[in-house]
């Protein structure tokens, strides 16, 4: 009786050790399952970044072939009126511009601060174009931190182009491009504008075929932008097409929503 009594013991011990040992065995199953589909979703979200960037990137990369294009124009422009003093001059600056984009084409990021110098140097350098013919002006609000709060690079530099080769430059008179940065404090947006007083794109449109990538491009990079930073709520971009009291086009405002990043 003795000996069977230990016998069943012995056996409901046994039973007892392997079932702990089975739930040990898939608690810690499940721990490391867990553990490899989080480093699965880390490295899913490394990777997905790396991907947004790298798309952001050459969407940048993008605007650059054109701008250095109009660059070289503007300089040709002058060879070709045999100035070549003021051609050295734009040589000059345009060199300086180039630096700047070099500086700035790894960060996706830039403060509002270097935007507004790298705009200025642009502007100028435009002007040598259109002397007499284009003026410009900046408007920033004084509760912007300027060294602090970011906007994309090169965000603004495709619609300013746009504003002056294709608002400008057909308008009869001088034209007027108002670049402002403003502050809506509620929702803790930087609202950048680019405003200017050209024919609107309604005359653009028909007077010929010409179709800007600057807008899909802007706006696929905020789409990027936006997963990138999880942006809330994320960046917007309106165009608004600006008329008189006759109701007649009278220029294009560009309205860039952009969320503060510290």
């Amino acid at each position: 009786v003795l000996l069977l009594m230990a016998f069943i013991f012995y056996q409901l011990y046994q039973y007892r050790l392997r079932f702990i040992t089975e739930a040990k065995n898939a608690e810690l199953a499940k721990v490391a399952a867990e553990l490899k589909e989080a480093e699965a979703l880390r490295k899913f979200s490394i990777a997905e970044q790396q991907k947004a960037e790298t798309e952001n990137a050459v969407l940048r990369l993008q605007m650059n072939p054109h701008f250095i294009f109009n660059g070289l124009n503007t300089i040709d422009a002058f060879i070709l009126k045999k100035e070549p003093t003021k051609a050295r001059q734009i040589l000059v600056r345009f060199a300086k511009l180039m630096r700047r984009i070099l500086d700035n084409s790894e960060e996706q990021l830039v403060s509002i601060h270097e935007e507004v110098q790298f705009l200025d140097e642009y502007l100028l350098l435009e002007g040598q174009r259109f002397p007499d013919r284009m003026s410009y002006a900046f408007h920033i609000d004084p509760n912007i931190d300027q060294p602090e709060a970011y906007i994309p690079t090169m965000i603004l530099q495709p619609f300013v182009e746009n504003a002056i080769i294709h608002g400008l430059r057909p308008k009869a008179g001088k034209g007027h491009i108002q670049i402002n940065f403003l502050l809506d404090e509620p929702t803790q947006q930087v609202i950048c504008e680019v405003q200017d007083n050209g024919v609107g794109r309604k005359i653009q449109s028909s007077n010929n075929n010409h179709v800007s990538k600057a807008t899909s491009i802007t706006q696929r990079r905020l789409e990027v932008i936006a997963t990138t930073y999880n942006l809330t709520p994320p960046p917007q971009l309106a165009i608004i097409d600006l008329v008189d009291d006759q109701g007649l086009p009278a220029g294009t405002t560009v309205r860039l929503y952009f969320p503060l990043i510290d």
